[in-house]
C-alpha cells in the first residue's frame, strides 16, 4: 500500500468513507425514523442527503426511499472494486485491498 500514490489513496478513502456513511445511514434506518432527535443520526442525514439527490438519477422511483442509500452505497462499492482499479491501474484482490478497509482492518484484528 505504501508504493501506490497518495492521491489514489485519498481517492478511494474518500469514496469509501461516503459509502460507509450511507451503509450506516441503512442500517440506523432500519431500527429509528428518519425524524429522530438523536445529533449522531441528524448529522448523518444532513451528510448524506445531498449524495443521495446527487445520485436520484441513477436511482429508480420504485425503490423504497429507505433502502435507497444501501443502493447507492452498492453502486460507490462497485466503482471502488472495479472501475478505479482498472483505470488508475492498481491491483485490487479482495475487500481488505481497498485503501480504508486496509487501514481499518488492523483495529478490528482482522
Amino acid at each position: 500500500m505504501l508504493d501506490e500514490a497518495l492521491w489514489i489513496i485519498l481517492l478511494d478513502g474518500g469514496i469509501g468513507v461516503i459509502q460507509w456513511l450511507l451503509i450506516i445511514r441503512f442500517l440506523y434506518g432500519i431500527f429509528l425514523p428518519e425524524t429522530s432527535r438523536l445529533p449522531g443520526i441528524r448529522h448523518i442525514n444532513q451528510a448524506s442527503n445531498p449524495l443521495l439527490k446527487l445520485f436520484s438519477f441513477a436511482t429508480p422511483d420504485w425503490i423504497i426511499m429507505r433502502i435507497r442509500p444501501l443502493y447507492v452505497a452498492f453502486y460507490l462499492l462497485m466503482a471502488r472494486f472495479y472501475i478505479l482499479p482498472t483505470a488508475i491501474g492498481y491491483d485490487v484482490t479482495g475487500l481488505q485491498a481497498l485503501s480504508l478497509e486496509a487501514l481499518i482492518a488492523p483495529l478490528f484484528g482482522i
